[in-house]
């Protein structure tokens, strides 16, 4: 049996199977209600504390993962020069039950903060989820949006479901529902966007705009990228955005009459344009809201939302 040493003068023996973790009853009674009744002469815990004086006393926590619990009591014995700075998504998934189990979220947010500033595009779906369920039950709303915008971003077509999340027990039930909600609107948005570069060509009564307005959509649909196709909301919104950027250009052929609408158009490249409005549609888009989702959308009625929303 091992023991890892968080406090060396802990009067309490936090044990998982083999292993134990020397801590201070009194600082896991400070950060967590559960651990603090724990400690009280009505529990048989609290009474082994009260009695026994020249030992330590032992709780066994045979249901919590021992990666995990070892974080969070070198978290709250604040041990910072001993918490791994990037946890596994595993790790934090556990970590997240640890801090619902006993109330203590609020001891971890600083850190689960930090520990969510990373690269997601790089991360596999399942271990993302796996982080937004963190962000979820520590209450870190701007975490969650970012997480969210990266999984909207990769999802084809609607919520079925979201691995490892979406039937998990620390979450609501319908938690599905805001994500295809902002998933519609997403799509909405970035449906103007590819449409706007001929916005202002529309109305134009000249043979080479209508031209140009032609070839612009086809483009659009041999690149697989023309909004009105069935097929354009099976697709995730990178794989649009990779597919535009590979769009070669489009210019705007002008006519022979001085007059037309069109002279002020000529040489304006399409595709230019389409790239510069599908960034500006990544720079606005947000994530799903967390406040929102736990409130059914009565925050943002209330001005109380951890985000802004645009």
């Amino acid at each position: 049996m091992t023991t890892v040493i968080i406090d060396p003068h802990g009067d309490l023996i936090l044990q998982v199977e083999d292993e134990c973790i020397s801590v201070s009853s009194k600082v896991l009674s400070l950060v967590s209600p559960v651990f603090e009744a724990m400690m009280k002469p009505n529990f048989k815990e609290g009474i082994e504390l009260q009695t026994v004086k020249s030992t330590q006393s032992t709780i066994s926590l045979h249901e919590d993962d021992i990666e995990a619990l070892i974080i969070f009591c070198k978290v709250i014995h604040h041990r910072a020069h001993e918490i791994p700075q990037v946890p596994s998504p595993s790790c934090l998934e556990k970590l997240a039950y640890i801090c619902d189990k006993y109330q203590c979220t609020g001891s971890m947010r600083a850190y689960g903060t930090l520990w969510l500033q990373r690269n997601f595009q790089e991360i596999p779906s399942e271990d993302l989820n796996r982080l937004l369920l963190f962000a979820y039950v520590l209450d870190l709303s701007k975490s969650f949006s970012v997480i969210s915008a990266e999984v909207l971003s990769r999802q084809k077509g609607p919520f079925d479901t979201l691995p490892a999340l979406s039937n998990h027990q620390l979450v609501r039930h319908d938690l599905l529902e805001p994500f295809n909600v902002e998933k519609l609107r997403l799509s909405l948005t970035l449906h103007r966007a590819i449409m706007q570069p001929i916005s202002n060509l529309v109305g134009i009564d000249c043979e080479k705009t209508m031209s140009t307005i032609g070839r612009y959509q086809c483009s659009l649909k041999k690149n697989g990228v023309y909004p009105y196709d069935d097929n354009f909301e099976k697709q995730s919104f990178r794989n649009i955005a990779d597919k535009v950027s590979s769009i070669s250009e489009i210019y705007i052929d002008s006519c022979t009459s001085w007059k037309c609408q069109c002279q002020e158009l000529k040489r304006s490249g399409l595709s230019v344009r389409l790239r510069q409005e599908i960034q500006r549609w990544k720079m606005s888009r947000q994530g799903v809201c967390l406040d929102c989702v736990k409130t059914a959308r009565r925050s943002i009625v209330e001005g109380k939302c951890g985000i802004l929303h645009l």
